[in-house]
């Protein structure tokens, strides 16, 4: 999240700094590739309810006095329906309120940079799997393999988590929160037992 008085935010990304050579008695001075140009522009929302004065004023019903807190839940769930979009529509790149010069999804196979080194590995995020410990130590490899804008491995933290829509909850708790023998009778470690954080995300399913 990031807070904003503006009508609309631009961000424009600046690539890494490649390995620095070795000294031969000049500086070598290293070029730098430019990013991509990202615009923001969030759109506004507003709802009213109203009622009756006669209604307001008889009070014969007391379930006009929740309108008020009626409206703040309408207003809370219409923002959690919008902000689940960046994980339901990852693989589109039909955004809601932004703008990116690469013109690619989120989540895809098709990511590019402007250094012109090989793309060919190390930027594809796109993929799907069904939730299981292999798929997850899986993804999880994918994710420490990934390549900045020169192709160089990104020090990815394994500080992760897996979020996942309510009827998936149970199978993510068990694979995170079982030490050993996960669906196996050998007594064997589960490598990824408290690897991950479990999130829950009501609006995914």
């Amino acid at each position: 999240m990031l807070p904003s008085d503006s009508a609309w935010e631009e961000f424009y990304s600046v690539g890494a700094v490649p390995d620095i050579p070795e000294f031969n008695g000049k500086i070598s001075y290293l070029g730098i590739a430019p990013g991509y140009h990202v615009k923001i522009e969030p759109k506004e929302y507003a709802g009213g309810i109203q009622a009756e004065r006669k209604l307001i004023d008889d009070k014969k019903y007391s379930v006009l006095d929740n309108r008020a807190a009626g409206l703040m839940t309408a207003a809370q769930r219409t923002r959690e329906k919008l902000g689940v979009r960046t994980f339901a529509n990852a693989f589109s790149a039909a955004f809601d309120f932004m703008t990116s010069e690469e013109g690619v999804a989120l989540c895809s196979s098709s990511h590019t940079t402007k250094a012109g080194t090989s793309t060919a590995s190390g930027f594809d995020n796109a993929g799907t799997s069904a939730l299981s410990k292999t798929s997850v130590a899986a993804t999880r490899l994918l994710m420490r393999q990934f390549r900045n804008d020169i192709s160089e491995r990104i020090d990815m933290s394994d500080n992760l988590a897996l979020i996942v829509p309510d009827n998936l909850a149970d199978t993510a708790y068990e694979i995170v929160n079982t030490p050993k023998s996960l669906d196996t009778a050998e007594g064997n470690v589960n490598p990824q037992y408290k690897r991950h954080t479990v999130i829950p995300y009501l609006r995914l399913g």
